[in-house]
């Protein structure tokens, strides 16, 4: 499997890490996740899956669209015009 390095993106874990003095060890135990897998959220080299971040949220209160905003991301299905730039003149 190909190693995935999300660059840019604040991590959530990471900060809630931080945030909260605890170590990786310390959120996998309370997530029930294994710690490798953990540090593979904190250092973006793995994606969230659905179940790891229903745990994250469950646990740690993290929201779900802040750890895979991507399902989040508002999108206009093919052939629909944008008009979000016209104003609106009565």
């Amino acid at each position: 499997m190909p190693r995935v390095t999300v660059v840019g993106m604040k991590n959530k874990i990471e900060e809630y890490r931080h945030d909260h003095a605890c170590t990786v060890a310390d959120i996998a135990r309370m997530c029930g996740l294994h710690h490798s897998a953990v540090l593979r959220h904190c250092n973006g080299q793995r994606k969230i899956g659905g179940e790891a971040a229903l745990r994250y949220y469950a646990k740690l209160g993290i929201p779900i669209e802040e750890l895979r905003p991507e399902l989040f991301a508002q999108v206009r299905p093919i052939g629909v015009p944008d008009f979000s730039n016209v104003s609106q003149k009565g």
